[in-house]
């Protein structure tokens, strides 16, 4: 058996209005726009003519996401000053004719800890661009806790400026989640960059959250396979369920934190007890299940972000994927494995979506497979959806919906044509593994 070898976009939604693919999943500046190439192009073109104000305007333009609040810009006495937001974090700096200056404060009030001293000098051994600083609270033994960066502006291109906001971004973003608990830090009010959801959709998510994982329990306790004997039976359920959860309802802190944690577990357990990793993974559902309710709903929120984490992942990789991990299915079909086999195909979607930045053709007919997966989720986020399955697969709607997402790509993807061809409806595990077929043989290419 094989083993991996703005609060209208979330429910509040118009009659009519489509799902889009960016309303899920963790965010992705990758494959962006043509006008935001241009402005790529400038910036490098007017740096390279000496004019840097205009380059870096320029260059902040290529960096402002599709809704257009994640940057912002001014000029002031020969001054120019920007803002990035990244998640929780605000990351600002200024750039003048000799210096650019970069930073983010990640705490306003510290004491001095000898443990958190050492991690932070060992955290800046492994940094690129950007380093940890101190400063001092006048009049108090306090510190503020800083991510800075420090270039000399003749000499610092758009494409450097790139990586060095990057890297300090995303590690500030993702200290303010793990350090601050710790080492119980004080950051500063940040709140105004989170936009909370309404009460109901957090319910819906809460819900969902819960059935998800439940029926991963209910599905092992049911014994229908002995999960010991099997552990990577057992291993494809619970990675389906963690990933599924995570682009559907994309949380963020502890439950976010967590999901990482247990595909790291996953991937990083190589010659320990298979069963024993199961243990550890099951042991965080359970404690995500027993979480206390307003917990959870505290980490359901949007937030605005100016890069991704993930790599991307091309067309060939995707189908390689896919092919790798699809014929371990065949096994439990062909014992009548149903909730098993379709996990490996639901594993096969959610790994490739949870660790990559897949094409947003491709990432597109994901989502439809989940729409298709769980049409009550999405009619109760208030979603006008059509009707998958009413007894048996509707195949001429799901053609119809294929062609109608990749149509929407077709001036960006022109060559991602769908061989629908390839469906077959015998059964639910047959279809699904159709489906994903169907998918590795699309060109993602861009134009």
């Amino acid at each position: 058996m094989g083993w991996l070898g703005q609060f209208r976009r979330k429910g509040q939604k118009k009659p009519g209005k489509e799902i889009h693919e960016y309303d899920f999943g963790r965010f992705s500046d990758a494959f962006k726009s043509a006008e935001k190439y241009r402005y790529w192009e400038e910036s490098l073109l007017l740096f390279d003519q000496g004019k840097r104000f205009s380059a870096f305007k320029q260059f902040f333009k290529y960096l402002t996401n599709k809704k257009g609040k994640n940057i912002k810009v001014s000029q002031l006495h020969g001054i120019l000053h920007f803002e990035l937001i990244q998640g929780s974090k605000k990351i600002t700096g200024l750039i003048d004719q000799n210096l650019i200056k970069v930073q983010a404060v990640l705490a306003q009030s510290a004491r001095y800890d000898s443990a958190l001293l050492i991690e932070l000098l060992q955290e800046n051994y492994n940094l690129k661009f950007c380093k940890f600083a101190l400063e001092p609270v006048t009049d108090s033994d306090d510190f503020i806790l800083k991510l800075v960066a420090d270039l000399p502006a003749k000499l610092t291109s758009p494409y450097k400026l790139y990586h060095v906001l990057r890297e300090l971004a995303l590690v500030a973003d993702k200290e303010d989640d793990l350090m601050f608990v710790q080492y119980q830090l004080k950051g500063p009010n940040y709140d105004y960059l989170i936009h909370p959801l309404p009460e109901e959709i957090k319910e819906v998510y809460f819900q969902y959250i819960q059935n998800v994982f439940r029926k991963v329990l209910e599905v092992r306790d049911h014994q229908e396979i002995d999960t010991e004997e099997y552990p990577s039976a057992f291993r494809y359920l619970l990675l389906a369920a963690v990933y599924k959860v995570d682009f559907l309802v994309k949380p963020e802190g502890y439950l976010m934190d967590q999901f990482e944690r247990i595909d790291g577990l996953a991937f990083s357990s190589q010659g320990t007890n298979p069963n024993l990793v199961n243990q550890e993974i099951v042991s965080i559902i359970e404690e995500i299940l027993q979480r206390n309710q307003s917990f959870i709903k505290i980490e359901l929120y949007l937030t605005d972000a100016t890069f991704g984490f993930n790599p991307v992942i091309q067309s060939a990789q995707i189908r390689d994927t896919i092919y790798s991990e699809l014929p371990t299915m065949d096994w439990y079909v062909d014992h009548g494995h149903e909730e098993y086999a379709i996990s490996i195909v639901d594993f096969i979607v959610g790994y490739l979506l949870f660790n990559f930045i897949v094409p947003p053709p491709c990432k597109a007919l994901f989502l439809l497979y989940y729409r298709i997966r769980e049409p009550q989720f999405f009619k109760e986020l208030g979603y006008n959806e059509p009707v998958f399955f009413d007894g048996k697969l509707a195949s001429s709607t799901i053609k119809k919906e294929i062609k109608k997402v990749l149509a929407g790509f077709s001036d960006s993807f022109p060559h991602a044509d769908a061989p629908v061809q390839m469906l077959e409806y015998d059964s639910l595990p047959v279809f699904y593994k159709s489906y994903l077929e169907m998918v590795a043989e699309i060109n993602f290419t861009p134009k």
